[in-house]
């Protein structure tokens, strides 16, 4: 499943005024091979909340974290693997990125609207049965204080 083009992932890594020297400058074939291993990347961290791959439309959450993670990963490619400084904007948005999938993850935050009906999905439509598995007794009469204690009558 594509979560973001070679078009969204050039503008994540330089306006078109900035591509020079960039991996803005990879070829789609190449960029749509990073938007892979991010999508995959992406997917694991939320396959155990959604299902996955997800439908679309795709959530903004997730394209965006789907793009970032690719302008990283070609950033890597296209540098050759010398990693990038922690202050450098794609090591900002790829961080930012994890945290967001981080989130997602763990319930923190979720995908509104997503309706995928995974575990702990947001997914409220259709029928809802609500079910006790509850057997005791909750609250006994017996702790409870008589309505006499409380200087009532009871009616009846």
């Amino acid at each position: 499943m594509v979560y973001a083009s070679p078009a969204d992932i050039r503008k994540a890594i330089a306006p078109q005024s900035a591509w020079a020297n960039t991996a803005a400058t990879m070829t789609d074939a190449e960029l749509q091979d990073q938007e892979l291993e991010a999508a995959a990347i992406v997917d694991g961290y939320l396959a155990l909340r959604y299902t996955t791959p997800l439908p679309v439309p795709i959530p903004q959450l997730v394209r965006g974290a789907t793009r970032s993670v690719a302008a990283y990963l070609a950033t890597l490619t296209y540098r050759r693997a010398k990693d990038l400084t922690p202050e450098d904007p794609i090591a900002l948005r790829y961080q930012s990125a994890l945290s967001v999938l981080e989130r997602l993850a763990a319930g923190a935050i979720a995908l509104p609207g997503n309706g995928t009906g995974g575990e702990g999905s947001d997914d409220l439509s259709g029928d809802v049965t609500v079910v006790n598995t509850y057997t005791g007794t909750l609250f006994p009469l017996t702790e409870f204080e008589s309505p006499e204690s409380w200087g009532v009558t009871p009616r009846g």
